[in-house]
């Protein structure tokens, strides 16, 4: 199960993009948070190798068991980054800084709702933990659910295909786990 490598930018513009819409108009996240996010990703880089490794993806999500076992599988990881044209670390499955963006704008496109809920559940992480200068995340924290698209609202078909893709993958894992998967 694997899909070809979607270029945002190509697709018919955002019309629904506005200035601080956390998509811009290619799709791409918006360049006012990258700032922020780049801190939580660097915050997350325990060994600081510009990469987020399984063991580092998993401790970001693991108030979300279902979520945190997806990265315990190599097998569900490369067929997950298939689909979305993700391209990590050969050696093990790690995500370098841009992929780790491309996967962020793909979630904000295809599940803005966990896309929403996952940055919001993130930002509370970074704030208590105090990993990284509040003020960096200021743009997130003053995000609005409405400044993420509305679900299926106008997908353009390639993304109906990989979100469709994407999802019976998903339900497929979920099947086979203790801890199902929410999307």
């Amino acid at each position: 199960m694997t899909a070809a490598k979607i270029d945002l930018a190509a697709l018919a513009p955002n019309r629904a993009a506005t200035a601080t819409s956390f998509l811009d108009v290619h799709y791409a996240v918006n360049a006012m948070y990258l700032p922020a996010l780049r801190a939580m990703f660097d915050a997350a880089d325990a060994d600081k190798d510009g990469h987020l490794s399984p063991t580092e993806l998993r401790a970001l999500c693991a108030d979300v068991p279902g979520e945190a076992a997806l990265y315990d599988n190599p097998t569900t990881m490369t067929t997950l980054y298939a689909l979305l044209g993700i391209e990590p670390r050969a050696s093990d499955l790690a995500l370098p800084w841009d992929a780790h963006v491309r996967a962020t704008a793909l979630q904000a496109v295809l599940h803005p709702d966990a896309a929403w809920h996952e940055l919001q559940r993130a930002l509370y992480r970074a704030e208590r933990d105090g990993s990284v200068v509040v003020e960096v995340l200021t743009p997130l924290r003053d995000l609005k659910r409405g400044d993420f698209p509305d679900e299926r609202d106008g997908l353009p078909a390639e993304l109906v295909q990989v979100r469709d893709a994407l999802d019976a993958f998903l339900r497929e894992v979920a099947a086979t786990m203790d801890f199902p998967v929410a999307f």
